[in-house]
């Protein structure tokens, strides 16, 4: 059974479209899942995952898809909690977001960054396999060793584009056209 906690409109889609099958009222109802998904923005997913996290049940795993994972797992090792914590970060994504915007293929082929070695841990398979069942390809990084690359290869780039967009657009003040 699939459950999820988004904003009404989008909850009732879903159940329409069988996507999900059960609509939750808010994060804290996901506690009795075995395999818990954090997908907002960075700041709201950290939220939750310090609320979520303490109310885990024994092998219960919960597991983000956050740009950033060492602020998560420093939060993780504060907590007293009976689950288990997978820091992930699919590679993929789209310029639009959100339910309408969804697509069926989006991890297919992805390289989906995992903190944890799934090979090492045998309670770890089936999270494993849920991955590889939406295409993607698993690669182990530490979380200290990811951020370190996500910045390098990512977000260093980015802010340069902006840099260099906005150094370009000071420079059209000059001219008529």
């Amino acid at each position: 059974m699939i459950s999820a906690f988004d904003v009404p409109e989008v909850l009732e889609k879903a159940i329409a479209q069988k996507v999900i099958d059960t609509k939750l009222k808010n994060p804290e109802e996901s506690i009795n899942s075995d395999l818990i998904f954090l997908c907002l923005p960075l700041e709201t997913n950290l939220k939750y995952f310090k609320t979520i996290a303490p109310l885990l049940k024994e092998n219960t795993i919960l597991t983000d898809v956050s740009g950033v994972k060492l602020v998560f797992q420093k939060e993780w090792a504060k907590l007293n909690s009976r689950g288990i914590y997978i820091g992930g970060h699919p590679m993929s994504g789209k310029e639009l977001g959100g339910f309408d915007n969804s697509d069926p293929l989006l991890f297919e082929n992805a390289v989906y960054i995992v903190t944890e070695d799934l090979i090492q841990n045998p309670e770890l398979t089936d999270f494993k396999e849920i991955i590889e069942l939406l295409g993607a390809n698993i690669l182990h990084i530490p979380a200290k060793q990811h951020d370190v690359i996500a910045a390098s290869v990512s977000h260093l780039p980015q802010l340069l584009a902006v840099a260099l967009v906005n150094t370009a657009g000071l420079k059209t003040d000059n001219y008529n056209f």
